[in-house]
């Protein structure tokens, strides 16, 4: 799928990106905009990497964050990580986002507790996960979509509060 997303939206940043590029952000209203930012750059990765995509209030891409690389079957993701990505870039939630070398995007028992871990953090934090997507040959799958997550930021893929 070609991607139509700025130029500045996809490197990975470690700071939040220019004010430039936060007007041109995308806007995430669902899943599908998430992966149209993270599949280019999860798409060719040998092993497992795990993203966090950095939003606005508004639950517009302030930036993408590399929080974890693993092997072909597992990647590390560390709360400390993710969120502290976050507070330095000020988001308000964020999304996760990993790869499956393997192709197969269907989740892992390991994928549902990082998933689980991930939330309560950013519940005691509030910074919301608003969702996590696993990434495989093209195609994704939705946590959220899934019902794995319990904080239902979210409604019909808009911010409840938009």
């Amino acid at each position: 799928m070609p991607c139509a997303h700025p130029p500045a939206l996809l490197r990975i940043v470690r700071a939040p990106l220019p004010a430039e590029a936060r007007e041109a952000a995308v806007a995430v209203r669902g899943p599908e905009d998430v992966a149209g930012v993270v599949v280019p750059l999860l798409r060719d990765e040998p092993s497992e990497v795990m993203l966090v995509v950095l939003l606005t209030a508004k639950h517009r891409v302030v930036g993408v964050s590399v929080v974890g690389r693993g092997g072909i079957d597992h990647v590390p993701c560390e709360p400390r990580e993710v969120f502290k990505t976050a507070i330095l870039a000020n988001a308000a939630a964020v999304i996760l986002a990993h790869n499956h070398p393997s192709g197969d995007p269907e989740p892992s028992g390991a994928d549902l507790d990082v998933t689980q871990r991930i939330e309560d953090a950013g519940r005691l934090l509030g910074i919301p996960l608003l969702d996590h997507l696993i990434v495989g040959d093209g195609r994704f799958v939705s946590m959220h979509d899934r019902g794995h997550l319990t904080d239902r930021s979210t409604k019909g893929g808009e911010a409840a509060s938009a």
